[in-house]
């Protein structure tokens, strides 16, 4: 039986096969709208991996040259001393790099500017090559107090090339300025304009004193006779860390030069892959229109196959089979589209990327692509397939005059729940951020299942409103509650790109909001670091006799390393998302006798005033929760090469947004305050903002202590506002590509629907129905239409928004009326156009030839 059964199964098949080529003989009309949704699903998944694999490939490819070696070895506060040089230089060729910020000041006094600097030794750079716009090499710096700079330093200080400023106790000489620097990722993320200087003239300008925030890296190349392996890297890391345990190292590899790009690369990346399946998803309902449009199209032929004797299962394999040819061209188109953009993308953007990229076919992400753009093809297809292999061939004769959609039958039902627990598992195990992934498919279901619930329940409410007085309004009522499904499709296909801008727009809104007005009204104006303990004094005074009236507030500062958390060494530590990045790099330390404004502590209680016993520490309270720490637990944290281990004994709520002094540990004053230390002060001046002041009192402080670092607050909040403004534009443009898919479908459904309004219109007008009342009949529908999508999107996107402002950034949340009224002409511009335009051209129509032809 079960033989007879496949091979009857093959016979229909192939019958099928015969008869769906056949019909496809006549051309793709019908199909258009399903072959652009697949494509412009598939070209955003495959842009978006094909991308990402380059800047991946880049970050391994160049390596050596981005980190400046095979391995670098990096220490905050003091260098590498001699008994690590040379253990660590047994492996190869090494060279030694530090980097600091300071004030670099014109020569007149009259100017200063914050500068990232990297003094390096005769060996760098062991990779790549140092260019010049000038064509200078590095052998400059060797000679005297020389120095290459960025440009943009020239035009902030008034100076170009051959003139001097003041660095420290030294004068620079700028000789040259920076057109490509072969490590220049490696280090920090970077505030001010570059200078490169020699060790030796670091040494010169003062800046190197006991607790001074400098960063030494010492990087080593590999010997070629001894191996370049990846393998050997981790061998000569891990003797490293054996031979050294309590150095504090923070160690890097070529494989993996930038951790901080990478992680960026894999999210961001992760997070376009997820919105251009959203797309893709989107798509589907322009998809599963098309594949009603052409069954309608296809009723008298299934009903004269079902006639002949043809089976359900052949009908379903006919029509499938059309389908997913179709369905096939928009893959390949997609996947083509795919390859072709990023060419175009990273000749754009190439300056502005963090690696160089060579184009390369990558085929797992061709494959993934594939595989998505047919799994949703089924998803969206199979329904109105299963509809068409229910019905009988009477019943689709009498469809002519009476709509009848059937259930496709269980199996079908499964079928469909299958596909999609397939692709949500494919999405989340081939997502780098695989609980983001997690979430934002879960998100995004509920999200789609919401908009066709509310879709369906607002068709049924039309259906039982009172019929309203005014015929015009009556006919829409009738329209949107009638069987053409626009409402449904409109609110599929635009309502969770629109969500997706709305939550966008309104998380931007707070953000300025917060930025602009939440700062409180003490906040400071400065943040000074790398005060020295001897000078603090002085600085007062001097501040306080440029600008009578400020406010000062000191802490201690230096950093360190957690390397053990609870009994754990801290590699072994499995942190929350949002708090993972303690772990990364040297954190900033303080100790203190009481409880620093801004914070409250929650568990626990504060030592006393005059504490003298074992070290203990206080801890942020969500970072504690993320790290998994609780009120008790012990800390280890490596600080100038020397492991301090204390007991929690508090936790505490810190309020970051006072931007008062805080630290996410502060220890007790017995612990560290024997360590050389620097101080970081706030300074707030009386009265409201002026410029000109504040830089009289900046270039007075570090006229007289050049090795201080001022940082403007909004100079912070500038840069913060650009990052923002950078993540977010580009959130817009996926959401954009989310609605010009909807738009694609929802093109395609409007056509659909205006082919079944022909015989209404024909009625409305042999009943007397003039052009201009039809036109505002419809008008008036699609002014409906676009009010209940754009309440629908700015309901879901106003909660997201909230839900991410409120809980996630713990700032307050306020509705934008602007962005509601964004949103409506956005909608308004996607629904109108194309709806009128159907409507005109249905309109011009020859009404004698409409009833000659029904």
């Amino acid at each position: 039986m079960t033989s007879l059964s496949v091979q009857s199964a093959l016979g229909d098949l192939k019958l099928a096969a015969r008869l769906a080529v056949r019909e496809l003989r006549g051309g793709l009309s019908g199909f258009y709208v399903l072959v652009i949704c697949i494509l412009l699903g598939v070209a955003a998944i495959t842009t978006v991996g094909v991308l990402s694999a380059a800047l991946r490939t880049g970050l391994q490819d160049q390596g050596r040259v981005l980190l400046g070696g095979d391995l670098s070895f990096s220490l905050v506060h003091r260098a590498p001393d001699e008994r690590q040089r040379r253990f660590i230089s047994q492996f190869g060729h090494i060279s030694e790099v530090a980097t600091l910020r300071s004030i670099s000041r014109s020569v007149d006094g009259h100017r200063a500017v914050l500068v990232d600097i990297r003094a390096v030794d005769r060996a760098w750079p062991l990779t790549g090559n140092l260019v010049t716009n000038e064509g200078i090499g590095r052998d400059i710096l060797k000679k005297g107090n020389n120095a290459i700079v960025d440009r943009l330093l020239l035009a902030r200080l008034g100076i170009g090339i051959g003139d001097s400023f003041n660095l420290g106790k030294a004068r620079i000489t700028v000789m040259a300025t920076i057109a490509s620097e072969p490590d220049r990722l490696s280090g920090r993320l970077n505030f001010g304009p570059r200078v490169l200087i020699s060790r030796q003239t670091l040494r010169e300008t003062g800046l190197i004193r006991p607790g001074s925030l400098i960063r030494y890296s010492l990087r080593l190349l590999l010997d070629r006779g001894q191996g370049r392996s990846n393998e050997r890297l981790h061998t000569i890391a891990a003797r490293v860390k054996a031979k050294f345990p309590e150095a504090g190292f923070r160690i890097l590899d070529r494989t993996n030069p930038t951790p901080a790009i990478s992680r960026a690369i894999d999210r961001f990346s992760s997070f376009l892959a997820l919105i251009s399946l959203a797309a893709l998803f989107i798509g589907g309902v322009g998809v599963a229109n098309a594949v009603n449009s052409h069954i309608a199209r296809k009723r008298e032929t299934i009903a004269t196959f079902k006639s002949l004797g043809a089976s359900g299962r052949v009908i379903f394999f006919i029509y499938l089979l059309q389908i997913l040819i179709m369905a096939g061209i928009g893959i390949v188109l997609g996947l083509g589209l795919g390859l072709a953009l990023p060419p175009a993308i990273f000749s754009l953007l190439a300056e502005r990327l963090p690696v160089h990229t060579g184009f390369s076919v990558p085929l797992p992400t061709l494959a993934l692509a594939t595989l998505y753009g047919l799994l949703v093809a089924l998803i969206f297809i199979l329904w109105p397939l299963g509809q068409s292999r229910k019905i009988r061939a009477a019943e689709l004769y009498r469809a002519q005059i009476s709509k009848r959609e059937g259930h496709p039958g269980w199996p079908i039902v499964l079928l469909i729940v299958g596909l999609v627990a397939v692709l949500a598992a494919i999405v989340i195990l081939t997502s780098k951020v695989r609980f983001v992934s997690l979430l934002v498919c879960t998100g995004f279901m509920i999200m789609y299942f919401a908009f066709a619930g509310i879709a369906f329940l607002l068709k049924k409410g039309f259906a039982k409103l009172p019929r309203p007085r005014r015929n015009s309004l009556a006919l829409v009522r009738a329209s949107l509650a009638g069987p053409t499904p626009l409402l449904q499709t409109i609110v599929l296909s635009l309502g969770i790109g629109l969500g997706l801008l709305a939550t966008v727009s309104l998380v931007h809104h707070a953000l300025v909001a917060e930025l602009e007005t939440g700062l409180p009204a003490d906040a400071p104006n400065f943040f000074v670091l790398d005060i020295d303990k001897s000078d603090l004094s002085g600085f007062g005074d001097t501040a306080r006799a440029i600008v009578p009236g400020v406010k000062i507030n000191t802490a201690p500062m230096l950093h360190g390393r957690l390397v053990r958390l609870a009994g754990k060494p801290a590699e072994q530590i499995k942190p929350s998302a949002g708090t993972a990045w303690v772990l990364r790099g040297d954190r900033g330390l303080t100790f203190s006798p009481h409880v620093p404004k801004g914070s409250v502590v929650t568990n626990g209680k504060w030592w006393p005033e005059d504490y003298n016993g074992p070290p203990l520490v206080s801890f942020e309270e969500k970072i504690a929760e993320g790290l998994g720490l609780h009120l008790g637990d012990m800390i280890t944290v490596n600080v100038l090469g020397r492991n301090i281990s204390a007991r929690i004994a508090n936790l505490r709520k810190v309020k970051w947004e006072s931007l008062s002094i805080n630290f996410v540990m502060i220890f007790s004053p017995d612990t560290l305050q024997n360590a050389p230390f620097k101080i970081m002060a706030t300074m707030r001046l009386p009265g409201q903002g002026d410029s000109a002041r504040e830089g009289r009192l900046v270039t007075a402080l570090v006229n007289k202590y050049p090795d201080i670092t001022p940082i403007a607050v909004r100079e912070v909040l500038a840069a913060v506002d650009r990052i923002l403004n950078t993540v977010l534009a580009a959130i817009r443009a996926a959401s954009l590509v989310l609605l010009l898919v909807g738009a694609v479908a929802l093109a395609g459904a409007m056509a659909a629907a205006q082919s079944e309004r022909q015989k209404e219109t024909v009625i409305f007008k042999v009943l007397g129905a003039t052009r201009r009342r039809i036109l505002l009949v419809h008008l008036l529908e699609y002014l409906v239409l676009a009010l209940i999508c754009t309440g629908l999107a700015l309901l879901f996107g106003g909660l997201a928004a909230w839900a991410i402002v409120t809980f996630a950034m713990e700032m307050s949340f306020s509705f934008s009326p602007v962005v509601a009224a964004e949103i409506f002409a956005l909608v308004v511009l996607l629904v109108l156009p194309p709806g009128l335009v159907g409507s005109w051209h249905l309109l011009g129509r020859s009404t004698t030839a409409q009833l000659r032809h029904a």
